[in-house]
């Protein structure tokens, strides 16, 4: 994977490459850009993370040559931590660790389903039959008083009964007129002129007995017939019959009919839920869904409907019995889980388990985190846990959830942890990385890097196989990334050995005294060596030449004598020459690498302010007392940019 960045953040021009498929280390000190690469890798806003030192430039960044966004990639960070802890806002990735395994889950889901599979036609047979009962309720207002036979005021069927009923002459009765007719008539009749004896319908002239049977005609409301016969296509899909509106048996009919149906809705509709309750039931666990009831009416109205829940309910023995395999995988899926998660947390010391985890169906998540020897276990103890047991427990939940993600980023896990438990964390990054996942761990730590390099034979292969790129970043006036290996890794001592014969003293110089009393300051076990201590710190305070005579004279001791045990220590040809009178003046910062001028500003931090930075060199020398093994202090410019301007502006 080859990643190119430039003007994000802090960095300027950064071309970084990781191993796909592989564990990649990228140590650095704090401020060196680590985070930044993190962010530039995996969020989606890279234009607002403009540059530090020049905001003018806009943010690039590449991944294979192209534009690379976070849903390709899982970060592990403060952020993830305190959604998935704290707030607990990520339920869905909780169900994810807990049943891990699901598409052993989905299996017997689908067996499941199968055994159920007749609802569905029917189900989409009931949604047609709901959603015309609640069209002909909302288009026609049908509704009922409390009596339950009476139609509210406003009902648009009430409307046509009863003007239809009120018509007081056999002509409309007779005639089965259209809405058209009806409203032909509607308009006409408000301009009837009986003057000059023509009917205003069809310019007849009009007898007097016609004259006398418009005038009872009493015509309804044509809106309301019309409304009702748009609905014909629905009163027919719900086999209902529309009247002949003068037929009070047929009307009468009609009602009853509608009102069946109308009380059917509410039947309709629960069996539409008991079929999505049975699909969905397997993470119900609260819910006893038993057999189907088939209410009466679904049997009068719709008889193959409810035939088809007859034989369903007789093959429910087997069904719930696929419903209990469901529950059962399920259940043992989170105690397996749950096992591994406080196996993990017991693994690194961590006295808090994982207890009252619950599943919901729309795949969410809860849990409870008690403490070992906690006699209420209702109670969750996470906001008494450390910020350092959350950052652990946080990222256990992490590798669970994510172990076969493609890309996986794990911004410093290393924390204020001892080296017990980042060697734990260390071994967990292989136990859980997944075939084809690759892994970055971006850490300030080298311990990291020192326990992928440097390992016992027994377990040699299990991490040099999922190795990959292990490398130091520096960012000074530039970012540079330099490759780790395993001889980067040794004692101090032998550090400075090398170092020493690097350099091919022919006599005693101020660099080369540097260099052998950081090997002498740990080995002070004879009283020769402490001596050459004392010879050699002489030398970095630069003490004069006749006064490090006379020290020695005082001790009986000469100058060659020391000389002589040195060059033998160190194997060197010949025997080192005294020191130059005048070895100050030759003193050389520029041929000095910069852990020596560290040891040179060290001695050049003096007065009143300067213990804070004094301190801050010593424990670059002394390596954080890190005495066994170590990184190359001459290879690897491992301190801070402070460090880095600090010691450029004594040269």
């Amino acid at each position: 994977m080859k990643i190119e960045i430039k003007n994000f953040n802090c960095i300027k021009n950064l071309y970084y490459e990781i191993e796909d498929g592989k564990i990649n280390y990228l140590i650095g000190n704090s401020g060196s850009g680590k985070s930044s690469i993190v962010k530039a890798i995996s969020s989606k806003e890279i234009d607002s993370h403009i540059p530090y030192f020049n905001s003018k430039l806009k943010p690039e960044v590449s991944v294979n040559g192209e534009k690379f966004f976070d849903n390709e990639c899982k970060v592990f960070d403060d952020e993830y931590m305190r959604s998935i802890l704290i707030s607990k806002e990520s339920s869905d990735e909780i169900y994810s660790i807990l049943i891990d395994d699901e598409k052993s889950l989905e299996t017997i889901k689908e067996e499941y389903l199968r055994s159920i599979s007749s609802l569905e036609p029917i189900k989409n047979k009931l949604y047609e039959i709901k959603r015309n009962i609640d069209t002909l309720m909302s288009d026609l207002k049908i509704a009922y008083l409390k009596d339950g036979e009476s139609y509210r005021a406003n009902c648009v069927i009430q409307v046509m009964t009863e003007n239809v009923m009120k018509s007081n002459t056999s002509y409309i009765r007779y005639k089965k007129y259209d809405s058209k007719r009806i409203k032909w008539y509607s308009d006409g009749i408000k301009f009837i002129e009986y003057e000059d004896g023509k009917c205003p319908f069809c310019n007849r002239k009009l007898s007097a007995n016609n004259k006398k049977l418009i005038n009872k005609i009493l015509v309804f409301d044509a809106k309301t017939y019309e409304k009702i016969n748009s609905k014909n296509n629905i009163f027919t899909a719900l086999g209902i019959e529309q009247p002949n509106w003068i037929k009070k048996k047929e009307v009468s009919r009609f009602n009853k009919q509608l009102k069946e149906h109308v009380e059917l809705r509410d039947k309709v509709d629960d069996a539409i839920q008991y079929i999505d309750g049975v699909k969905d039931a397997e993470l119900v666990y609260s819910k006893n869904i038993g057999k189907l009831k088939i209410s009466p009416i679904l049997k009068k109205l719709y008889p193959d409907i409810a035939d088809a829940f007859i034989e369903f309910n007789s093959e429910y023995a087997l069904i719930r019995k696929s419903l209990g395999k469901i529950k059962g995988k399920t259940e043992s899926l989170i105690a397996s889980n749950v096992k591994k998660i406080n196996g993990q947390l017991e693994r690194l010391g961590i006295d808090y388990k994982f207890i009252k985890t619950v599943i919901y169906e729309d795949k969410r998540a809860e849990y409870i985190i008690n403490h070992r020897n906690d006699e209420k276990e209702n109670i969750d103890r996470v906001n008494g846990l450390s910020y350092g047991e959350k950052n652990l427990i946080g990222l256990v939940l992490f590798l669970c959830a994510h172990k076969n993600d493609g890309l996986i980023i794990i911004d410093d896990p290393a924390s204020s942890f001892d080296e017990y438990r980042r060697k734990v964390l260390f071994d967990m990054f292989y136990d859980f990385k997944g075939y084809n996942s690759t892994m970055l761990i971006v850490s300030h730590d080298p311990l990291f890097a020192k326990f992928a390099l440097i390992h016992d034979g027994k377990n040699e292969n299990k991490y040099t196989k999922s190795n990959g790129n292990i490398s130091l970043l520096e960012s000074y006036d530039c970012e540079v990334i330099k490759t780790i290996h395993k001889d980067d890794f040794n004692s101090l001592a032998e550090f400075i050995r090398n170092r020493v014969i690097e350099l091919k003293p022919q006599e005693m110089t101020y660099q080369l005294a540097a260099n052998l009393r950081l090997f002498y300051e740990r080995e002070k076990s004879s009283t020769y060596n402490k001596e050459i201590y004392g010879y050699l710190s002489a030398i970095i305070h630069k003490t004069s030449k006749n006064e490090i005579n006379r020290q020695l004279t005082k001790k009986n001791r000469t100058e060659e004598d020391l000389l002589k045990i040195i060059s033998e220590t160190f194997g060197l040809t010949g025997i080192l020459s005294n020191l130059d009178e005048h070895y100050k003046d030759q003193i050389n910062y520029k041929i000095m690498n910069n852990f020596e001028k560290i040891v040179f500003a060290r001695e050049m931090c003096t007065g009143k302010g300067s213990k804070q930075i004094r301190d801050e060199l010593s424990n670059i020398i002394h390596l954080n007392n890190s005495y066994l093994i170590c990184l190359n202090p001459y290879k690897f410019n491992y301190y801070s940019k402070f460090v880095f301007n600090f010691i450029n502006s004594l040269m």
